[in-house]
């Protein structure tokens, strides 16, 4: 069996799951900062989350460009 998703449909996946990584490093962020009440361990998570949130944009924003071309491509051809 086969996944067939249009474009829409990958591009909505892609919005749904970058949405999530944005609230879950919140979370976390907020968890960070009332666990440890001392500052430097509770930025130093901070800057780990934060780190760990650059890294999905990126692979988010590929993927978006990745779309992107494809689907300009299939428009060309139309």
């Amino acid at each position: 069996m086969t996944w067939k998703l249009t474009d829409r449909q990958m591009i909505g996946i892609v919005l749904v799951v970058y949405g999530l990584s944005i609230g879950l490093n919140a979370i976390l962020t907020t968890i960070a900062l009332k666990q440890y009440m001392d500052l430097a361990k509770g930025l130093s998570m901070i800057l780990v989350f934060s780190y760990a949130n650059v890294i999905l944009n990126f692979l988010f924003c590929i993927t978006l460009l990745l779309l992107g071309k494809r689907f300009f491509k299939e428009n060309k051809r139309r």
